[in-house]
């Protein structure tokens, strides 16, 4: 059996009336592959052995399987920290979201997150877009002050850009929304100095944007017809 990016189907799980499972898979070389509730996720390229027995009676049976190489998940953006040059994080069209280097380059991969559609790496913090539409986001490096916004589910987010304490989000549609834990004291999101804290997404007063970024102390809007405003 072979393994391509258009076959990962999850296999059939049997279940007694308690939810309990009645057929347990397994990968015999779970370097080329596992299995995560039922569903058979590539590794690397190569052959392994997919096992499966019947709690009840112990009978087994099993194939081999070959994971090809367009099976493996891709890399759809990658981005330096922004605070200096020996971290960056990658996102695989898996939708896992790792981070290499730290203190020294020979760290090992370390995974962040999942379901990760967007992510914009700031100074310090990481804003991630899950593909529940719900908003993640990690003050430092190091993963504390991690804090989940409410979900936009009635929009299609494009892009997201953070920066500090400020983060933002443009939409399909040329609208964006903005919010901050408290670190938008300088007017970035084009409001009062006094309303820097937003709790959740909120829209801003800018149509027809085609890119966002955000600043340490400003925040950029390039609209369609070619204006910037920061």
């Amino acid at each position: 059996t072979m393994l391509t990016s258009d076959s990962l189907v999850p296999p059939e799980v049997a279940v007694n009336e308690g939810g309990e499972a009645m057929l347990v898979w397994e990968s015999l070389d779970e370097n080329v592959a596992t299995i995560s509730e039922g569903v058979i996720l590539p590794v690397r390229q190569g052959t392994t052995t997919i096992r499966v027995t019947d709690c009840r009676s112990g009978l087994s049976d099993s194939f081999l399987l070959y994971v090809s190489e367009e099976a493996l998940p891709t890399v759809v953006d990658l981005q330096l920290y922004k605070i200096n040059s020996t971290m960056f994080y990658v996102l695989f069209s898996d939708g896992k979201l790792y981070k290499w280097g730290q203190t020294a380059m020979n760290v090992p991969p370390q995974l962040v997150d999942e379901n990760v559609k967007l992510f914009s790496a700031g100074a310090g913090d990481l804003l991630i877009l899950h593909e529940d539409d719900s908003f993640r986001y990690i003050h430092n490096v190091h993963g504390f002050d991690s804090v989940v916004y409410d979900a936009l589910t009635e929009v299609d987010v494009v892009k997201v850009s953070a920066w500090g304490n400020s983060l933002y989000a443009l939409t399909a549609e040329g609208l964006v929304y903005g919010w901050s834990l408290g670190g938008a004291d300088y007017g970035q999101f084009g409001m009062p100095v006094d309303n820097s804290m937003i709790d959740n997404p909120t829209l801003l007063p800018i149509e027809n944007v085609a890119d966002v970024l955000a600043g340490e102390y400003i925040a950029a809007f390039l609209t369609n017809e070619g204006k910037l405003y920061v």
